[in-house]
């Protein structure tokens, strides 16, 4: 038997849940790091998915020391990552946009929780026709401390309108499970490019391999 659920928002993490742009993202990271002399970046490069911009300037500083010009390296990956999205515009993931629509028929309020600047989720949003569908957008700018601390989450739901423990999120990383989690949503965890430890499933409603699992679970409970 199929049991309902209260939900009053589901809010979506952007990068590697909306838009396949971790990938992107890590390949400026690496191909930057390459050019200013450091190798074997790649472990760095996974630790820092989620992270806002404060707090990968303080893991680089923290791995690589004090020494490190994180600012000009993380500029420079910026305008890396931005002359790609400029040139072939955040790839959206498959299956989103239908996850949307059925949500959006349902009458479900949505918002975005992003560790991103809150004019890079504008900019995407808006570039690929998605800005309708959330009433809300959070970016790591928009709070004290981002994603892996639940602040970020707490606004979103504030903003909606909504109770944490009667709302989901989907994201990707273990940083954004562990935000949401702190947070008190009902967790959804779509994997991409970190998969998560134990500790990481332990905070878990669901795991899926895709956002068409998604799409199916949310069929069966709305």
């Amino acid at each position: 038997m199929v049991v309902k659920m209260q939900i009053d928002a589901v809010i979506f993490d952007m990068d590697g849940t909306l838009f396949d742009t971790e990938k992107v993202s890590q390949d400026c990271f690496l191909e930057v790091a390459k050019e200013m002399g450091y190798s074997h970046m790649e472990e760095i490069s996974l630790d820092c998915i989620g992270l806002s911009r404060g707090d990968i300037i303080s893991l680089l500083q923290n791995t690589l020391g004090k020494s490190f010009p994180a600012e000009d390296y993380l500029q420079m990956t910026s305008r890396r990552m931005k002359e790609k999205m400029e040139k072939d515009g955040p790839p959206i993931m498959d299956g989103a946009v239908n996850l949307l629509n059925f949500l959006k028929e349902k009458g479900m309020k949505m918002g975005v929780a992003s560790s991103s600047r809150s004019a890079t989720i504008k900019s995407h949003l808006e570039r690929t026709n998605l800005t309708p569908y959330f009433s809300i957008c959070i970016g790591g700018d928009m709070v004290e401390h981002s994603k892996p601390k639940p602040d970020i989450y707490w606004k979103a739901c504030k903003g909606l309108r909504a109770e944490p423990e009667n709302s989901l999120a989907i994201e990707d990383s273990p940083n954004g499970v562990r935000s949401a989690f702190e947070a008190g949503l009902k967790t959804i965890m779509v994997p991409n490019m970190v998969k998560p430890t134990k500790e990481v499933e332990d905070m878990l409603y669901k795991k899926y391999s895709c956002l068409e699992e998604v799409q199916k679970f949310f069929e069966n409970i709305l």
